[in-house]
């Protein structure tokens, strides 16, 4: 009997696989998503084989790329549309259709992939549903930064990632190793820093609810950049101007008709939902899943935010726990109102969390993020540090963090890091119970760790201490960071086996804390983990408020959540520090005292 139901799974999954062998697939950092959040997606199949994905932008024409198609009659093409699964063809949302004209771009080739565009032109029109809903193409330029959203199909499932577009100069530069050139009608997109892009064919790229490339990336290359036919190109619009009826009666009544229908339909089911629902009606272990936070926890930061917060027709603990699901989550203010137990629409999300955002951060933080230690605090500090590193008199350690962010409107160059991406660098500072004790994220991603420290006021905090005789305690930081009386940093280059390697080692095992504290924050707030969407001035919010909730989830003895695979080896600069003389002399000395300490213990 076992035997069976084994046989069968197996067959299932090399069905898929067998049904899709004639094409190319991978997708950096993708997620599942539902076709209702992209309706536009449709599969291409040749001779019943899967051979690439296309965007429907009429509800008689697909928008793909002719590397697919070009060598196909039009006999030969199906499309598919309206599942997740594309398995699932027997389902009551799929819809396929015959190709009545196969129309690829002249000037065509494969040598050159300049003008690597074609439309399918389909039999009879698919019938708008939720499932089936065309896509309007782009109607600006795109632009180095921007962020594109990639739907295609993964195996059987459609997926989306989230790409940046790179500058063409890059573009070639990453492209050297395959010997290919990139096409003038082309543009290429990587993923946050890294030059690993998306090489799923004729896959949609969303810009702004718009699609604005198509992706034909055909080198099984893991390094190299997504490469994409840019719509916006004039003689790629051209092409589908001439060759797509925009004006088709029946698609344009069928954009009023179903956008009225969802707006309507959506608006009523969610004040139902609102009307009957409770989030801290769930079972303790899916509420902290959801939100972050214990239900003990959620009723004090209510207590502390509901005087504050406006009275309107949504309760006070829907709009609290639209804020954390947002935290908690990390993608779309859309994902965030599709959630059973708060039902609202993505406008009056964000108005949620700029008022509630405002509050957390104004009553919240002051009360949960603070420097200045007590003097029970401090001596366990110590005697941690001490038993388990060998380090007398360390209280904390310091460290950098680069937030992910979308292109700023106003100096976007200051932000953009040196990994490739735009960012926010934040200064974390926590203690041995991994207790963020100060934050700092106001500073651009081009900052650096010393520059931020420099002018933070936890530096002027431990300035104005150590002229008062309040000495005796230390940070650890690395070699990003200044030696002072106060922070400690690692020797440059020591030699193995000596006095100053031993201190290192012990160091860096130290300093580990705040790598970990970062890690176990951005795996609770996956806000912080991906790319958030916002201008500067609000991710600065949305980074205190998360620090803040981090605090809390220790204080309420949370469970971490360490299901996200997060990297946060910020590699330190070796470049020079400015060090004020006496300061450095002074903790030249310290540092010095200390090496021989742990080198007679060692």
């Amino acid at each position: 009997m076992y035997s069976l139901i084994y046989l069968a799974i197996l067959f299932v999954i090399l069905s898929c696989h067998l049904s899709h062998t004639k094409a190319q697939f991978r997708m950096t950092n993708s997620e599942i998503i539902d076709i209702t959040e992209r309706p536009h997606a449709v599969a291409i199949y040749g001779n019943s084989y899967y051979m690439c994905d296309g965007s429907l932008v009429t509800l008689k024409s697909v928008v793909t790329v002719a590397s697919c198609v070009s060598e196909m009659q039009k006999s030969e093409l199906e499309v598919l549309g309206g599942v997740t699964d594309r398995m699932n063809r027997d389902s009551r949302n799929a819809q396929t259709r015959k190709v009545e004209e196969n129309i690829c771009a002249d000037g065509y080739t494969r040598e050159s992939e300049c003008m690597n565009i074609a439309v399918l032109k389909l039999e009879g029109h698919f019938k708008h549903t939720k499932t089936v809903y065309p896509v309007k193409l782009c109607g600006s330029d795109l632009k180095t930064g921007d962020l594109m959203q990639v739907i295609g199909w993964v195996g059987c499932l459609l997926q989306s990632t989230i790409l940046y577009v790179k500058r063409k100069d890059e573009c070639q530069h990453l492209l050297v190793n395959s010997k290919k050139s990139l096409a003038a009608t082309a543009v290429c997109a990587t993923f946050g820093g890294e030059n690993r892009g998306y090489g799923l064919s004729g896959a949609g790229a969303i810009v702004g609810n718009k699609l604005c490339a198509v992706s034909y990336n055909n080198i099984n290359d893991w390094t190299i950049p997504g490469v994409f036919t840019d719509l916006t190109h004039q003689n790629i619009k051209t092409f589908l101007d001439n060759n797509i009826n925009f004006d088709d009666a029946i698609t344009t009544l069928s954009f009023i008709i179903l956008e009225n229908e969802r707006n309507g339909e959506e608006a009523l089911h969610r004040k139902i939902l609102r009307d009957h629902s409770n989030p801290l009606d769930v079972p303790e272990s899916a509420f902290v899943s959801s939100y972050r936070v214990s239900k003990e926890a959620f009723i004090m930061l209510l207590n502390i935010a509901a005087p504050h917060i406006k009275h309107t027709s949504l309760p006070t603990t829907l709009q609290m726990a639209a804020t954390l699901r947002f935290l908690a989550e990390g993608g779309f203010q859309k994902a965030v109102g599709k959630d059973s137990y708060i039902a609202m629409g993505r406008s009056t999300v964000s108005k949620v969390l700029k008022e509630v955002l405002r509050i957390l951060e104004k009553y919240l933080c002051p009360r949960w993020i603070k420097l200045r230690m007590t003097e029970s605090e401090l001596t366990q500090s110590k005697q941690y540090f001490q038993q388990h590193f060998g380090i007398p008199g360390v209280i904390g350690c310091i460290d950098g963090t680069h937030i992910q962010i979308t292109k700023p409107n106003k100096d976007h160059s200051i932000f953009y890091n040196r990994k490739g991406y735009f960012s926010m660098n934040a200064m974390i500072i926590c203690d041995y119970n991994m207790v963020i004790r100060s934050v700092d994220g106001r500073h651009p991603g081009s900052s650096h760790d010393a520059l931020i420290w420099s002018v933070s006021k936890a530096n002027d905090s431990f300035q104005r201490r150590y002229e008062n005789r309040e000495r005796g305690s230390w940070l650890l930081g690395d070699a990003g960071y200044p030696l002072q009386p106060f922070l400690l940093t690692p020797f440059r280059n020591p030699q193995a086996y000596t006095a100053e390697h031993t201190f290192n080692q012990k160091h860096c095992s130290g300093r580990n804390i705040v790598e970990r504290t970062i890690g176990v924050l951005k795996s609770r707030f996956r806000c912080l983990a991906r790319t958030l969407q916002y201008q500067p001035e609000k991710v600065i919010q949305i980074i205190n408020v998360c620090c803040a909730l981090h605090n809390i989830c220790i204080h309420y003895k949370v469970q971490e959540i360490v299901d996200v695979d997060i990297e946060n080896q910020e590699d330190a600069l070796a470049e020079e520090i400015f060090n004020d003389s006496i300061l450095y002399d002074e903790a030249a000395l310290i540092r010095e005292n200390k090496t021989s300490h742990l080198h007679r213990n060692s």
